[in-house]
């Protein structure tokens, strides 16, 4: 998603630079006509994704009878819980099978569908969900966490960039700030591919608090050069550098690391809430900047200009340090263990070595995402000291 959001941007920086020289009403006629189109696509894709979902039977025909000239690209398959969800339990085993790469009948595979089958039950029993719910209990954080991450990633504020690019440049005395501003479109596409991969090496908590540290040094950066060396071509070179690095460290992290979270923080029962509150919190503040920067930033207002990237650095760091207090670790959890971590308690910075209570010996990392640990007793335990252990009953054995 966060690739082909990317991909949107650039197009429409590089029609504004194909437009900069026009001096008629084409120069807005052109660009906003545009959207129209996408706008149509967007529209069309999403109601024949509704429409193949309605009936049950069409979620997923046999091979033999798909007709060879079926736009099937034009639909997604259904994940496991949401046909646990609709009460089609084949289906469910054979997604999970799917996704796993194992085979339907799998000891794994079965225990995995069971686990969700049991959890949904259980919600189901609690009754009808309600946005009140989430700011009770142990569904309060993780709803704040939702709210927040989105928050702060609007607050990098990457968007006033994308907007208010090239008044931003021009305003720091670059030249071609049009140029300057596909630019940043260019480095914002190709650095989300290495997120994509980051954000399952790193883990969540890691991926975010490097990122906003990097953009918060690159701001600081850019701040200082503005009051420094602004009038100096050195001087511009340098705060244009920074910006696309600055853009560089936002679409390696927070682009696509704020909506993984916010996919992973909630039940089954609570999802679809919730994934609705952070995201409005990301358009509420999405707007926010939209309208409140050019005060800011206009001589006949704040007149803080360039000047502005003192707040964000400022904002970024925040961003940062709440990271590091409030993100919790959730890669490789499933959304059932997960459940069970913000139950127990655990502070977010010891997430990362958080293992399920049910987790036996044979625990290794990756089974849910904790590295070097795993379960003896109910106690948590270190690999090499359970490896060294299991040698020396293997020598006894001998041994005896």
């Amino acid at each position: 998603m966060s690739a082909v959001i990317t991909i949107g941007i650039l197009t429409s920086q590089g029609c504004a630079l194909g437009t900069e020289s026009t001096s008629n009403a084409s120069a807005y006629r052109i660009p906003i006509g545009l959207q129209f189109i996408w706008g149509f696509i967007i529209f069309a894709g999403g109601y024949i994704i509704t429409e193949s979902r309605k009936s049950p039977t069409t979620l997923t025909p046999p091979p033999h009878s798909l007709n060879p000239s079926t736009k099937k690209v034009l639909t997604t398959p259904p994940l496991a819980r949401w046909y646990v969800k609709k009460e089609l339990n084949s289906q469910a085993l054979t997604a999970l099978a799917k996704i796993r790469n194992l085979p339907p009948t799998d000891p794994a595979i079965t225990t995995e569908y069971e686990e969700i089958k049991s959890m949904h039950e259980y919600e189901l029993s609690l009754g009808t969900p309600t946005y009140g719910e989430l700011f009770r209990g142990t569904l309060a954080p993780r709803t704040w966490v939702g709210i927040n991450v989105q928050m702060f990633q609007q607050l990098t504020v990457v968007n006033f960039i994308f907007y208010y690019g090239t008044a931003f440049f021009q305003s720091a005395g670059i030249t071609k700030p049009y140029l300057i501003t596909v630019a940043t479109g260019v480095v914002n596409v190709f650095m989300t591919f290495p997120g994509i991969i980051l954000v399952e090496k790193l883990g969540r908590r890691k991926f975010l608090l490097y990122g906003a540290a990097w953009m918060s040094l690159c701001q600081l950066i850019v701040g200082v050069m503005s009051i420094t060396r602004g009038d100096e071509k050195s001087g511009q070179n340098v705060l244009a550098g920074f910006t696309c690095l600055f853009i560089a460290g936002f679409a390696s992290t927070w682009g696509p690391g704020g909506w993984v979270l916010i996919g992973e923080l909630f039940p089954l029962k609570h999802r679809a809430r919730g994934m609705s509150l952070a995201t409005a919190s990301n358009w509420w503040w999405n707007w926010v900047i939209a309208f409140v920067v050019p005060y800011i930033t206009d001589a006949a207002y704040g007149n803080l200009q360039t000047k502005i990237a003192f707040i964000w650095f400022a904002t970024s760091l925040i961003g940062c340090v709440w990271t590091f207090f409030f993100v919790p670790e959730t890669r490789y959890h499933s959304l059932e263990t997960l459940d069970e971590m913000f139950e127990s308690g655990v502070k977010p910075w010891n997430t990362a070595k958080w293992v399920p209570s049910g987790a036996d010996r044979d625990y290794r990392p990756g089974d849910i995402g904790v590295v070097g640990h795993h379960v003896k007793g109910g106690k948590e335990v270190d690999h090499h000291d359970a490896e060294e252990e299991g040698e020396g009953s293997e020598k006894e054995k001998v041994s005896a």
